[in-house]
């Protein structure tokens, strides 16, 4: 994607699975990607990303190999890494529903660290705390969206998982996704089908103060003004990127010395055939290239 406007395929990766799924989640610890799928027997999939250093002329698409299958479960929904402790955490694992967090600094043999299964995760974010709540700082603090509620973990300790707090929007659909500000104060939070339930009459994004994460206080709701269901959505500076489904992609500005918080500055409607509350468009959004390209 060097040159957005004329991406190229350099391979495919198989899925390990019984079958494919329209499900499938990848993140990037160290120099490998992991993979998980919601299709059986996918478990993680390992691929060490040094091999396409050997694909950099352009050629026919490639058929790569997995290097590693990490077990311990079947199928899982979502997978998150925190980079700097090369760990990676599995979400809604079939095993236990919760979480399964291995250890990647031998990312040839994986170890398994620890679990946590009071509620299902469907997604998370997990980060070094380094926000307003001196009393974690330097904690490994983990927002996991789990569907009813949104929950905040202490994972410090893989063996010992803490949970500081419960929170969510009331009333609510799906709480499917949220990201923090890059302060580590806000949490921007998306509900999957509090739209298409008839929770709210447009698409709604929450926010959150975190200051005391041991008490997250719902503090604003920002309508869009549109009818899209809302999917995943990611903070840059001080920009919210949101993919939309069939809104497509979504920038807003947040500043919170404003009292209206969130502003829409530009939107890119992926499927312009297609409005409403449909699982169609765009589902998630990467704004972290250095180039400013946004996939």
């Amino acid at each position: 994607v060097t040159d957005p406007a004329q991406p190229r395929i350099v391979g495919e990766l198989p899925t390990t699975g019984l079958a494919n799924s329209l499900w499938r989640d990848i993140k990037v610890v160290g120099h490998h990607m992991v993979v998980v799928s919601e299709t059986i027997n996918s478990k993680l999939q390992v691929f060490d990303l040094t091999r396409l250093r050997d694909f950099t002329s352009i050629g026919p698409a490639y058929t790569f190999s997995t290097d590693t299958l990490v077990g311990g479960f079947s199928r899982a929904h979502n997978v998150v890494v925190h980079e700097e402790d090369e760990r990676v955490y599995v979400c809604g694992p079939n095993a236990i529903e919760g979480l399964l967090i291995y250890d990647f600094s031998e990312a040839g043999n994986p170890a398994l660290l620890g679990s946590w299964s009071e509620a299902y995760v469907h997604d998370a974010q997990v980060v070094t705390y380094a926000g307003p709540d001196t009393a974690h700082t330097g904690r490994r603090i983990l927002l996991a969206s789990c569907s009813d509620d949104f929950r905040v973990l202490d994972v410090t300790d893989p063996a010992d998982i803490v949970q500081l707090s419960i929170a969510g929007p009331d009333p609510y659909g799906y709480i499917h996704q949220g990201w923090l500000s890059e302060d580590q104060r806000f949490f921007f939070l998306g509900d999957e089908s509090d739209e298409s339930s008839g929770v709210v009459s447009e698409t709604t994004t929450y926010i959150f103060d975190l200051e005391d994460l041991d008490n997250p206080q719902w503090i604003s709701s920002y309508g869009h003004g549109t009818q899209g269901a809302d999917h995943n959505l990611y903070t840059r500076g001080h920009f919210v990127h949101q993919s939309n489904y069939a809104d497509g992609w979504r920038l807003l500005t947040f500043d919170p010395g404003s009292p209206d918080l969130l502003q829409a500055k530009a939107h890119f409607d992926t499927r312009p055939d297609v409005s409403g509350p449909s699982f169609d468009g765009s589902w998630s959004n990467y704004p972290y290239f250095d180039s400013g390209t946004i996939a």
